[in-house]
C-alpha cells in the first residue's frame, strides 16, 4: 500500500513539472514567438508557390506561341513548296512548247551555214567526173559548191581540207560523202574554206 501511494506521489510530481515548464512557456511568450515564425515561414513558401507557379504559366505561354509560329512557318514552307511545283510545272511545258521552235532554229541555221559555206571540190583520182557527182550530192543537201575541178596531184583518200574554226562543219560534210572521207586543216590561204579532194577510194 505504501508502495502504490510513493508512486502516486512521483507520477503527480511530474506531470505537475511538466505542466509547470509548459506554463512557463506560454507565460513568456516562446509559443507566440514560435506561431508567428511558423506563419511568416508559411506564407513564404505560399509566395514562392505562386511565383513558380506564374513562372510555368509564363513559359506555357512562350511555348504555346512558339508551338503556333512553328505551325504558321511550316505552312508558310508547304505553300512555297506547292508554289514551287507549280512553277517547276510551268518551267517543263514552256521548255517543251520552245523545244520545237529551238529545234527548227538550228536546222535553219544549219541550212543558212551551208549555203554560206564557201565548197571547192577537187578530182585527186583523175577522174573530173567523180568530182562533179559529189557536187550535185552535196547541192541537194543543201551545200553550195563554187567550183569543181582536177587537183595538181592525186590523192589515194577523199581528203576535207577546211579552214580555222571550221572543223565540225569539214566533220558533217565527210560523213554526208562517206567512203572513209577524213578532215584535216588548211595550211595554206584560200578564197574558199573548204576543199574537198576526191580519192581514188
Amino acid at each position: 500500500m505504501k508502495g502504490k501511494l510513493l508512486i502516486f506521489l512521483l507520477l503527480s510530481g511530474v506531470f505537475a513539472f511538466s505542466g509547470c515548464a509548459g506554463l512557463s512557456k506560454c507565460m513568456d511568450g516562446s509559443y507566440e514567438k514560435s506561431i508567428k515564425e511558423l506563419t511568416t515561414a508559411n506564407e513564404s513558401l505560399k509566395k514562392e508557390v505562386a511565383g513558380l507557379e506564374a513562372s510555368v504559366k509564363a513559359q506555357e505561354k512562350t511555348l504555346a506561341e512558339r508551338q503556333a509560329e512553328i505551325a504558321r512557318l511550316e505552312a508558310e514552307r508547304k505553300a512555297l513548296q506547292s508554289g514551287m511545283a507549280g512553277l517547276n510545272e510551268e518551267v517543263r511545258k514552256l521548255k517543251k512548247e520552245l523545244q520545237p521552235e529551238k529545234q527548227k532554229d538550228a536546222a535553219a541555221e544549219a541550212q543558212v551555214l551551208k549555203k554560206d559555206l564557201k565548197i571547192k571540190i577537187l578530182a585527186g583520182n583523175t577522174r573530173l567526173s567523180s568530182a562533179r557527182a559529189l557536187s550535185k550530192k552535196l547541192s541537194e543537201a543543201g551545200y553550195s559548191v563554187g567550183r569543181v575541178d582536177r587537183a595538181p596531184r592525186s590523192f589515194a583518200i577523199t581528203t576535207v581540207f577546211h579552214a580555222a574554226g571550221l572543223a565540225n562543219e569539214a566533220k558533217q560534210v565527210a560523213q554526208k560523202i562517206g567512203a572513209n572521207a577524213v578532215t584535216k586543216p588548211m595550211t595554206w590561204s584560200s578564197m574558199y574554206q573548204l576543199i574537198i579532194v576526191v580519192g581514188r577510194k
